[in-house]
C-alpha cells in the first residue's frame, strides 16, 4: 500500500513539475502564436503584386476610376470576392503611387508553417523564429487563381514574455 501511495505521489509530482514547466519548446510556441488575436480569422487586407491587380481587373472584378490619379474600386461582380480594392495609379498607365490590395469577402487566417528557433539568454523573454502562412483553404478558387501569393511562406519573429500564469506572445501594434 505505501508502495501504491508512494508511485501515486511521485507521478503527480511528475505532472505537476511539468505543467509548471518554464520551458519554452517549438510546439508550445507555435501554438500561443496561433492562439493570439492577430491569428483569429476574420476579414484580411491582403497586399498585392502588379499582376495580381491586373489580372483582378482584367477579370472584370476591379477597374480604375478618376482623372489624373487613378485610383482602383471593387467593380459588382468583385464584391462576391471582394469587399475593397485600394491603390492608386498616375494617370495614363504611369506607375503605381501606392500599394494595391484587397480586403477579401470571406475570413481567413495565418498558420505558423513552423517555428524555426527560439533564442534569449533571459530566462523570462525568447525571441520565436517562425514560418506563416495564409490559410486559404476556404477561399474561392477563383481568389486562389488571382492572388497567388496567398500560398507563399513568410519568415516573421515574436518575442514571448513568461509571466506567472504562462508565456505570451508580445506582438508589435499594428
Amino acid at each position: 500500500m505505501k508502495l501504491a501511495t508512494l508511485s501515486l505521489v511521485s507521478g503527480l509530482a511528475i505532472i505537476l513539475t511539468g505543467c509548471t514547466s518554464k520551458e519554452l519548446t517549438r510546439s508550445k510556441a507555435k501554438q500561443l502564436i496561433e492562439a493570439s488575436d492577430l491569428y483569429k480569422p476574420i476579414k484580411r487586407r491582403v497586399n498585392l503584386s502588379n499582376n495580381e491587380i491586373s489580372e483582378i481587373i482584367k477579370s472584370g472584378y476591379a477597374t480604375f476610376g478618376g482623372i489624373g490619379i487613378r485610383r482602383a474600386a471593387v467593380t459588382d461582380t468583385g464584391r462576391q470576392y471582394f469587399d475593397n480594392v485600394s491603390g492608386m495609379m498616375g494617370g495614363f498607365g504611369g506607375p503605381a503611387l501606392t500599394p494595391f490590395s484587397v480586403l477579401l469577402a470571406k475570413a481567413m487566417k495565418p498558420i505558423v508553417t513552423e517555428v524555426t528557433g527560439i533564442t534569449g539568454d533571459e530566462v523570462s523573454t525568447k525571441t520565436v523564429d517562425y514560418k506563416w502562412q495564409w490559410d486559404a483553404r476556404d477561399q474561392p478558387e477563383e481568389v486562389k487563381r488571382l492572388i497567388p501569393s496567398l500560398a507563399a511562406v513568410h519568415d516573421d519573429s515574436v518575442k514571448l514574455k513568461l509571466y506567472d500564469d504562462g508565456w505570451r506572445p508580445q506582438f508589435p501594434p499594428e
